[in-house]
């Protein structure tokens, strides 16, 4: 194991020529089979690990130089600090997914909250319909009942007219043949006197 100083950071740097030189097919960068083999790195796929595990690193944008390719050594630093790099991401996204999924609850409760409310309101409209529509039931018939009683009243009007007139008739007609029997007695009387 060598030392070596890059960027201001002790680099620790550990041979891939000590490894298997064979490549595991299975390690390819687009292999289907990646996915179902139990375990990713042994000593005999060392290289290859190394070589996908760096490609994967600069495909996530944590670009590190793991390799140096001349001397096909590992830099043990920077695949521990992008391994550090990538527990960290993996915590911050279990932190988000945490976040997401509680404002996802709260969202959830929110919104059962408002379709409870909206139910009970559109109950509540319902029922204003309701007590609206016997109003106007009502107004209608009070309206109904109020005209007949108009009209009841304007012929009860008229004919207590009617009535007052034959009246007046009567009591002018009445008035007329007193004053004339008055006329009479007084012309009969007045006939006597002179005879």
């Amino acid at each position: 194991m060598s030392e070596k100083v890059r960027r201001g950071q002790l680099s620790y740097w550990v041979s891939l020529k000590d490894g298997a030189e064979s490549v595991d097919p299975r390690l390819q960068r687009n292999s289907s089979v990646l996915e179902a083999i139990p375990y990713f790195c042994t000593t005999a796929n060392l290289q290859s690990a190394v070589v996908y595990l760096s490609q994967e690193l600069q495909g996530m944008g944590l670009g590190c130089p793991l390799i140096e390719t001349e001397g096909q050594r590992v830099n043990l630093v920077a695949l521990v600090n992008a391994c550090w790099e990538v527990t960290q991401l993996y915590r911050a996204s279990v932190r988000d997914t945490s976040s997401l999924q509680e404002q996802h609850r709260r969202n959830a409760a929110d919104i059962n909250h408002f379709q409870t409310s909206i139910k009970d309101l559109r109950g509540e409209v319902n029922e204003k319909e309701r007590l609206i529509g016997e109003a106007q039931e009502k107004e209608r018939r009070a309206t109904i009942g109020s005209r007949s009683l108009a009209t009841k009243l304007k012929t009860e009007k008229e004919e207590v007219r009617r009535l007052n007139s034959i009246l007046q008739q009567r009591e002018a007609q009445h008035q007329h043949e007193l004053k004339k029997k008055e006329n009479k007695n007084e012309n009969g009387s007045a006939t006597g006197r002179l005879s």
